[in-house]
């Protein structure tokens, strides 16, 4: 007997594919990989293609691992005077969001810039938002009788489809994270920060007069200023 699961192919666009669609960030690479150890048949949206065309543009497609300068010239893919030595993806941060969910625990996302190198040696660039969360299926059950002509056979429960997505979040809050995403802010380069309750749905930003050490390490709650004092313009750092 086969271990390969049953795939169920939808016959038309279905509802959950159209919501991955609009909800357009987040690693779905995850939910991808939900989908098919359930069985089900899997719609990349728009997005996901785009990123993973990136990927193919600027890595090699029998390592994975991204192209350097170097690789280029050994391969004959670029003239002797081509000149770069830098290293290979260069991660920009542009934006930190430090998210509370309805338990009280507290989270990170962030919007970041990778750049990688194509084959030909030219940049290509491509904004990576919130990865540190994916859209984990949330599934409905249906029954299959096992004698598809014989509605008095046994019947078995079987995954039928997927009816909505639950945000789940993979970098929890703490000094060493935000150090480690930190590190990918460019010199002189400005970094929005953002507070946001999940229940919420809007992103407050961060006042211009604070700072990171004080939205990195006051309690979330002390964070907000009186309502008056917010700013609507986008926070920066440099």
């Amino acid at each position: 007997m086969s271990n390969v699961p049953n795939i169920v192919v939808p016959k038309h666009p279905t509802p959950d594919s159209d919501l991955l669609r609009s909800i357009g960030t987040g690693d779905l690479s995850k939910t991808e990989e939900a989908y098919k150890k359930a069985g089900l048949q899997y719609t990349k949206p728009p997005q996901q293609i785009k990123e993973e065309k990136w990927y193919a543009q600027v890595t090699n497609q029998h390592t994975g691992d991204f192209l350097q300068p170097e690789t280029l010239k050994l391969a004959g893919l670029v003239p002797d005077t081509y000149e770069n030595n830098k290293k290979y993806p260069i991660k920009t941060l542009n934006a930190l969001i430090r998210l509370r969910t309805v338990d009280g625990k507290e989270w990170i996302l962030s919007r970041q810039m990778w750049t990688g190198l194509d084959r030909l040696g030219n940049e290509i660039s491509k904004a990576m938002e919130d990865k540190e969360m994916w859209l984990k299926p949330v599934f409905k059950y249906g029954q299959r009788h096992t004698n598809p002509g014989d509605l008095f056979s046994k019947a078995e429960s079987k995954i039928s489809s997927v009816s909505d997505f639950v945000k789940e979040y993979t970098l929890p809050f703490s000094a060493k994270n935000l150090d480690e995403l930190y590190k990918l802010k460019r010199m002189g380069s400005p970094v929005s920060l953002v507070l946001k309750d999940s229940d919420s749905g809007n992103l407050d930003r961060y006042p211009n007069t604070r700072t990171f050490a004080t939205w990195s390490l006051t309690s979330y709650m002390r964070c907000w200023p009186p309502l008056s004092s917010v700013s609507i313009e986008v926070s920066k750092i440099t």
